[in-house]
């Protein structure tokens, strides 16, 4: 069996004896170069189909999670609860908000989707004049400015004209990233506003500390 090609699982299974047993009776049997290369595809195809095997079950379970989670998210009516949308509106911008100055509400990251939860979450909670918002890219040389400038003005839907002149950050000698669409700071002048939420997220710790 060996000779004819067979790998050691299989004539372990076929035999029905341990395969350390079979390794030990087949360790001296001489194969050609032909089923030495065979048994060599064999192995890899079986790794291959393994590994495959295996990123099959990791994408199943995050769509599990992701169902669910969109599940919750909506049983939850989150997306219409003004007090849920505040809270989470204060959260972020305790994370990445600007707190030094309360006169209005500003913030800064590089990260689209949560640009656009915060503004949503903004929106959604407060009565906003949206003539008041402005936006500033911080933007490396490679960036094209008005292709960047569009694609941030669609992403945040604040028109154009309320676009300040972007920040170009000097060359740093760091490869290319073509999927970095630059920093964008977001900045709404309304200072209630922004002694609401720093006093939402504070309120909020002081509250975890004392139940801790």
């Amino acid at each position: 069996m060996r000779k004819k090609g067979f790998s050691i699982p299989q004539i372990s299974k076929q035999l029905d004896i341990a395969k350390s047993t079979t390794s030990l009776w087949v360790s001296k049997i001489p194969l050609p170069q032909n089923i030495l290369d065979q048994i060599k595809e064999r192995e890899l195809t079986g790794r291959e189909k393994g590994i495959e095997v295996m990123r099959a079950r990791r994408y199943l379970a995050l769509l599990q999670f992701q169902t669910e989670a969109a599940k919750f998210i909506r049983k939850m009516k989150l997306l219409k609860n003004k007090k849920l949308l505040k809270l989470i509106t204060a959260i972020i911008f305790w994370c990445e908000g600007s707190k030094r100055r309360l006169s209005q509400v500003q913030f800064t990251n590089s990260d689209p989707k949560l640009v656009q939860v915060f503004l949503f979450a903004l929106r959604n909670a407060f009565f906003i004049e949206e003539s008041k918002f402005r936006a500033l890219i911080h933007l490396h040389e490679y960036h094209n400015k008005k292709k960047q400038h569009h694609f941030w003005s669609t992403m945040t839907g604040i028109p154009l004209n309320q676009f300040i002149k972007p920040y170009i950050k000097p060359h740093t000698g760091i490869r290319k990233r073509d999927d970095y669409q630059g920093c964008i700071s977001i900045r709404y002048s309304n200072a209630k506003i922004a002694k609401e939420l720093d006093a939402l997220y504070h309120s909020l710790a002081e509250q975890v500390f004392e139940g801790a």
